[in-house]
């Protein structure tokens, strides 16, 4: 019975243990984001994207729904000013894989990003056939957001706590983004996302 008793504490102990160690283990920074944005040369653009920060490395998947439209003034005759002004609208996706560093204070983090993209874009003018293109490109990101400084309780309509204190939570920022190939462009938008945005260890 003794030799039972000291098994069961010693289990007790271990648990004990793997719970303190386990409460002390780092989190992964991992966060998705959505983002809206407007771009120079009369693009739109919807981007959603997944991040994982190892130590000040950030890898970041991105992808994009761009719309663009290019108004075309034209002569009709070499000396009399009548012109006709087709619009062509192109509709493209951007696949991209970024590379960069990112850094964090307390509630607040800004990252720098670059790397390879694909994108096939859909020309659809009012009066030329309608053709596709592929093309490769340098896509870059600049991101600065807010987030929880602390662990805290997910709260059901802001009010009833539904959760115990959790790293994981939603931030708001900023994104200047763009990319430099055969159709390039730079924009500027929101970003809304959910995630672990810092390391909550200690907490």
């Amino acid at each position: 019975m003794k030799k039972y008793l000291v098994l069961l504490l010693f289990f007790i102990q271990m648990s004990f243990y793997a719970q303190k160690k386990e409460a002390v283990k780092p989190n992964s920074i991992i966060f998705g984001e959505i983002t809206a944005g407007l771009g120079f040369k009369n693009t739109g653009s919807g981007i959603v994207s997944l991040h994982y920060q190892h130590e000040k490395s950030l890898f970041s998947y991105r992808f994009s729904r761009l719309r663009k439209s290019k108004l075309f003034i034209t002569s009709l005759f070499p000396i009399v000013p009548a012109y006709y002004t087709p619009l062509i609208k192109i509709k493209a996706k951007e696949y991209a894989f970024l590379y960069g560093r990112r850094f964090v204070e307390n509630d607040f983090s800004y990252s720098f990003s670059g790397g390879v993209s694909y994108t096939k874009s859909t020309n659809i003018p009012k009066i030329y056939p309608v053709f596709t293109d592929f093309y490769m490109g340098f896509p870059f990101e600049i991101n600065i957001k807010w987030f929880k400084s602390e662990k805290r309780s997910i709260m059901l309509f802001g009010l009833i706590p539904i959760t115990k204190p959790t790293g994981f939570g939603s931030s708001l920022g900023v994104k200047l983004f763009g990319n430099l190939s055969k159709q390039s462009y730079i924009g500027i938008g929101v970003t809304f996302g959910l995630g672990y945005y810092k390391n909550y260890r200690g907490q």
